[in-house]
């Protein structure tokens, strides 16, 4: 099982190296090219499991609450699909659509069951994977310099390449960075994420006994080298201006930063004085490579009146049909005939600008719930294993400054719901799930 696990730590690494070049992969044939490439691996996998007679190294039973909670979220988009009656529901123009199925849009849910099948098993793969310790280390490592180059190209599209996408001319966010996304802030939270990985690599590294023929200095060197990564990451993260970005990476980076503090025997003064840093550090980078980010700030007035009447309308469409929703991802087909003023009618809104209300308004209250209880299982389980550990694990660390940027950003956007963010985002939450495991087990 060492060598397959090894296979799937390098395809999971893959993946998350691939998977943001076609924009992100927002797009339904990229959905559906990487869930038949997940599902085929993980077949494989599975099946060359069974036949060594090893088993799994960590038993879905170990994760059986957020492994049920995920599963009732498939089953209920494929209820949503079934043929099973008769449904309607009167849109505020007095239009009445009716459907043999709960989902409005069952060719928009098919889809979604897809996406959210095919990150469950990739969930699983990069658990099993994580199970040991230095390939979560090593998968990690990997993981923060795919993301400092995908930052540094993004740099590098911005102001040497005419600002366009792999070549492509932008349609939108002309003068910020993006990546290979389309949207600049889906951009902020997959940079956001590698704040998080690169600072929970950084105690080990220091801590890192000397190898054979290797000085101190040889240590520092490596120390200023993932120093530098991150301030590519962070110089594109400012360079995307997008704020709760900004904020939430931020967030997470320095929960982060905390948790490894608060190991150190003095950790009563160096708390308080990486605050006063942090905030130092902070406000000189955005004053130097941030301008937009702080005129956009400067606006926020404004732009926040336009997200609450446009939350009010989502909620709106939301309790048209609380307990069984509109069908996943069936929102930007539906949204329109609840979309007037004071919004800017000028502007399409195909997604609900918030994660929570989307699933909402699409699975139900009930069905919108389940993932994010999920998520929030798993988060309390890696943070407990965390602080009551004596040991630093980078796994867990990113884990948590993963999940805590991505909560945060997902109140205010969708970044989330974009595929090669959900992608990353799943491997660091299994890798951080997975140390917490193995780490019961030993005690």
């Amino acid at each position: 099982m060492t060598r397959l696990n090894n296979a799937i730590g390098i395809f999971a690494v893959l993946i998350v190296a691939l998977s943001p070049v076609p924009f992100g992969s927002n797009r339904p044939f990229f959905w559906t090219l990487w869930g038949m490439l997940i599902g085929l691996t993980g077949l494989v996998y599975f099946l060359q499991a069974t036949r060594s007679f090893d088993g799994l190294r960590i038993p879905l039973g170990r994760i059986r609450i957020p492994a049920v909670l995920w599963l009732l979220t498939a089953l209920w988009l494929v209820v949503q699909v079934l043929p099973i009656g008769s449904f309607s529901v009167v849109l505020p123009n007095g239009q009445a659509v009716e459907s043999a199925t709960i989902s409005t849009a069952p060719g928009a849910t098919l889809l979604m069951l897809v996406r959210i099948v095919s990150y469950g098993l990739f969930f699983v793969l990069a658990l099993e994977a994580g199970a040991r310790e230095s390939r979560a280390k090593t998968m990690l490592t990997a993981i923060f310099w795919i993301i400092v180059a995908h930052a540094g190209f993004s740099l590098l599209q911005l102001t040497q390449f005419g600002d366009t996408i792999l070549g492509l001319p932008k349609i939108a966010y002309m003068g910020v960075a993006t990546g290979t996304f389309i949207n600049r802030n889906s951009f902020a939270t997959f940079l956001a994420m590698g704040l998080s990985v690169g600072i929970a690599l950084v105690p080990g590294i220091l801590s890192a006994k000397l190898a054979r023929n290797q000085s101190a200095m040889d240590k520092v060197l490596v120390a200023f080298l993932y120093a530098g990564g991150l301030f590519v990451i962070t110089i594109a993260l400012l360079a995307t201006e997008s704020r709760m970005g900004l904020f939430a990476g931020a967030v997470g980076a320095f929960v982060v930063l905390l948790l490894i503090l608060k190991q150190h025997e003095r950790w009563k003064i160096l708390i308080p004085a990486a605050i006063v840093l942090a905030v130092a550090l902070g406000l000189a980078a955005i004053w130097t490579f941030g301008q937009g980010t702080i005129e956009r700030a400067l606006t926020l007035e404004g732009s926040t009146e336009g997200r609450m009447a446009l939350y009010e309308q989502v909620w709106n469409q939301t309790m048209d049909r609380p307990l069984i929703g509109f069908g996943g991802g069936a929102f930007s087909l539906y949204f329109p005939a609840y979309f007037g003023p004071p919004l800017n009618l000028n502007n399409f809104w195909d997604k609900a600008h918030s994660t929570y209300l989307a699933l909402f308004s699409e699975l139900g209250l009930v069905g919108g719930a389940l993932p994010i209880l999920a998520v929030a299982v798993i988060f309390g389980r890696v943070v407990w294993s965390q602080v009551s550990s004596e040991r630093l694990s980078p796994a867990r660390l990113a884990a948590v400054g993963a999940i805590l940027t991505c909560a945060m950003h997902s109140l205010v956007d969708f970044s989330l719901e974009i595929q090669a963010n959900a992608l990353l985002f799943a491997v660091l939450v299994a890798l951080g799930l997975a140390g917490s495991i193995k780490l019961q087990e030993k005690r």
